[in-house]
């Protein structure tokens, strides 16, 4: 683990005890070096799990790998013979270059479509109710897509799906939901969604992970309130709007509002 002084401008503050070593360092000693496949994610609080990998979600990341190998050696190859072909004097050249970087672009699409995992339509089907983050009034700043695709790979790499396409935007409007967490490996998503919707249902699926929500609705109430507390302490860090900080401030005092009549009514 790492303190990132380069892409977030993190510090190392011993009264704190944050005093791992400096990703910039670890640079200079070689990481990330031309052809390099390290990749760093982001560690959050409550999201991000360091428990060890099972043998299962172990063959499943070198799954991906492969994959995601395979589809960047078929777009570097179909942008190569698309390069050759566009500068070529002779016209079977350009025929023949052509016809190749169309083979590796489909193989490169094809790739990415066995990377996706979710069908290009029709929603996951698994079974419970799943934890929802309810749609809000207003317009939501999106997630910049380069943190969700961040965030995204890291979530696949332990074999979990997010999925979000058209057909889920139009089940999870029936569902008055900006998103929902299955469980701890399936998420839906609305296209372009906003940075607390992808968050909180990260945590969920963290919660699902490590067991603190059994599906029962106490433990999906409590659950949701953790939530929805985590969001607001890490507000910063998640670079939450105002409105959102606002939204997530309102649910909080809805969702203790509704554990407060649970136990009135007599619930243990």
């Amino acid at each position: 683990m790492f303190i990132d002084d380069v892409y977030s401008g993190g510090k190392r503050d011993a009264s704190s005890g944050n005093t791992y070593p400096l990703l910039s360092e670890a640079i200079k000693s070689g990481l990330f070096h031309p052809n390099c496949k390290d990749s760093t994610s982001t560690y959050y609080e409550g999201i991000t799990t360091l428990q060890p990998v099972t043998e299962e979600e172990q063959a499943e990341m070198e799954r991906r790998e492969q994959l995601e190998a395979k589809e960047s050696y078929y777009k570097n190859e179909a942008k190569k013979n698309r390069r050759i072909a566009k500068y070529s004097l002779d016209a079977d050249d350009k025929r023949t270059y052509s016809h190749r970087a169309e083979v590796f672009e489909q193989k490169a699409q094809n790739a990415e479509k066995a990377l996706a995992n979710s069908g290009e339509s029709g929603i996951i089907k698994v079974r419970g109710e799943g934890m929802y983050r309810k749609s809000k009034q207003g317009k939501i700043e999106p997630m910049p897509k380069k943190q969700f695709h961040r965030l995204e790979k890291s979530f696949r790499r332990r074999g979990g799906i997010i999925q979000h396409n058209p057909a889920t935007d139009d089940y999870l409007s029936t569902k008055h939901a900006e998103g929902i967490t299955y469980d701890s490996k399936t998420i839906l998503l609305k296209q372009n969604p906003g940075r607390a919707s992808v968050f909180e249902e990260l945590i969920h699926a963290h919660q699902y992970r490590t067991g603190k929500n059994d599906g029962s609705y106490l433990s999906r109430l409590n659950s949701e309130i953790d939530a929805q507390r985590k969001l607001l302490r890490h507000s910063t860090l998640f670079q939450l709007t105002q409105q959102e900080i606002e939204q997530t401030k309102s649910a909080l005092k809805s969702y203790k509002n509704e554990l407060e009549e649970y136990y009135k009514k007599g619930g243990k």
